[in-house]
């Protein structure tokens, strides 16, 4: 008997179809509450209610955050105080034992909420993101950007000059420069105080530790994003002038001499049959290859969006080439191609070899080369022919 009493007080969360007065108080259409398991079997066979899959969540203590792990859940949460968040429901179970510091959904009465600044969906709390890595950085903070912005967060950058453009047509992030008086009034993100190259060097990916460190280590959103208007795709495609053959976009360059790989006027050589764009502002090929226009950002996206395929080291185009799912080929030396493109679908990897261990030393720099001046030992051991064959087997 005492088996059965339990069973029948066992509770369950359901999300109310219909606005109900139930013996358990009154409940508005879409509000989601805990309610006796026989009584809630009963309601939704009637079509009252339902049985959420996930439950908005506002933690309402007194700290700025609240952190947690349900049982048996693999991921940690990270609550911030007022702000709205979407959680499992199966994990929500775990957050109900602390009653009086979260809400769920509009199962409270807002005229019984003691705490008045819970933020309505409208709502968004400002926060300025201020980072000075290079180009290619920059780009994979976007994923930092959607992700405040699905958190309930209003994002605004300051990078260095020259690098907005970046975030255009981005509608999750605002460039806006700031007055000294607003920015005194932001939450302020110094991204770059966030350590990432000792996690690198444990083949961590730069946006997992941003994303772990910023409390949001469930978050989906770790591609890089970029959004290319209709008028950019028309001007490249009045620039390649398709003609039959296969385009493929060429990155000679990288932001520092170590990311560069030191034969691709053998493989331009080769490439005779196709259409080739060389991507960079100034090429290592420019006395080999006559580069007859110097895109800026948004150009360089657009050409990129119609190549055929990407031919790169480890740079911006890159990263521009993932966020678009652009077939890519990518030259890795010291940096580990597999961690630096585990969201890139469409991205195929050739690492050079390390002389002295088996994976790449990401900074280590064991082979005690100028990684600022020097092409790495590593990055030279890929041949020819082997970016020939991955080409290949592409097409």
């Amino acid at each position: 008997m005492q088996g059965i009493v339990k069973f029948m007080m066992q509770k369950i969360f359901v999300e109310w179809k219909v606005s109900q007065q139930t013996p358990y108080g009154k409940f508005a259409r879409g509000s989601v509450a805990e309610v006796p398991k026989d009584d809630a079997i009963i309601w939704i066979k009637r079509g009252i209610c339902s049985i959420p899959e996930m439950v908005e969540v506002v933690y309402v203590g007194k700290l700025p955050f609240y952190k947690y792990k349900a049982r048996g859940c693999k991921v940690r949460y990270v609550l911030n105080q007022n702000v709205p968040r979407l959680l499992p429901l199966k994990d929500v179970r775990y957050l109900y034992r602390f009653p009086g510091e979260f809400l769920f959904n509009k199962q409270i009465p807002q005229n019984k909420i003691k705490n008045k600044n819970i933020l309505e969906k409208s709502e968004r709390m400002s926060v300025l993101i201020k980072y000075n890595g290079n180009f290619g950085d920059v780009l994979r903070m976007t994923g930092i950007i959607r992700t405040l912005y699905e958190n309930n967060y209003k994002v605004t950058v300051k990078v260095k000059q020259g690098m907005e453009s970046l975030f255009e047509n981005n509608p999750y992030v605002s460039t806006k420069k700031l007055s000294t008086s607003e920015e005194a009034q932001q939450k302020v993100i110094q991204l770059g105080d966030i350590q990432v190259h000792d996690k690198e060097k444990a083949n961590i990916l730069r946006v997992n530790t941003w994303l772990r460190d910023l409390g949001f280590e469930d978050s989906p959103f770790r591609k890089p994003e970029y959004y290319i208007t209709k008028e950019e795709k028309q001007w490249a495609k009045e620039y390649i002038k398709r003609d039959g053959r296969l385009v493929i976009g060429i990155a000679t360059t990288a932001s520092v001499p170590g990311k560069t790989w030191d034969k691709f006027e053998s493989l331009v050589k080769r490439l005779y049959k196709h259409k080739v764009i060389i991507l960079d502002e100034k090429s290592i090929l420019s006395a080999f290859i006559k580069q007859d226009y110097r895109f800026n950002l948004r150009q360089l996206g657009a050409v990129i969006d119609e190549c055929d395929v990407i031919i790169t080291g480890d740079s911006l185009c890159l990263h521009i080439a993932g966020a678009l799912d652009k077939p890519c080929i990518v030259l890795c030396g010291n940096t580990n191609g597999n961690i630096l493109c585990q969201n890139y679908a469409n991205c195929t990897v050739l690492q050079g070899k390390c002389i002295n261990r088996k994976d790449p030393c990401w900074y280590s720099m064991e082979c005690k080369k100028d990684y600022h001046k020097e092409i790495m030992p590593c990055l030279k051991s890929i041949k020819t022919r082997d970016v020939i064959t991955a080409l290949n087997e592409i097409l």
